[in-house]
């Protein structure tokens, strides 16, 4: 996690001398198998931090639409994204945009 979290803070002057705005594209995951046990899990992280964003995606597995939109409807707070994952030419067009524009890409220090 901290990692994660360095890399991101690394980008932020970046973004902000282009005058572009950001957001994590990470989020959390409802799966049909686990529904129970991650619904426990993120009722827990996020009913107790209003500061938070709760951002909920969704993976394009047709079996997981049903539980993972009830979990965003159940544990969405003041701040929340339900996100649909990237697939197709878009997902093939958003990673070679992502390389070619992420300054940290290029040094090899950014992305994997």
């Amino acid at each position: 996690m901290h990692a994660a979290q360095t890399g991101f803070d690394r980008h932020l002057p970046v973004l902000a001398a282009a005058k572009k705005m950001t957001i994590a594209w990470n989020g959390e995951h409802v799966s049909q198998k686990t529904c129970a046990v991650d619904m426990a899990k993120l009722h827990k992280v996020y009913t107790a931090d209003d500061d938070q964003t709760f951002q909920l995606i969704f993976p394009n597995k047709p079996a997981d639409f049903n539980q993972t939109l009830a979990a965003f409807l159940i544990l969405r707070g003041k701040f929340a994204l339900f996100q649909y994952g990237v697939i197709g030419e878009r997902k093939r067009l958003f990673e070679q945009f992502m390389y070619k524009n992420d300054p940290f890409a290029k040094t090899g220090s950014g992305q994997t």
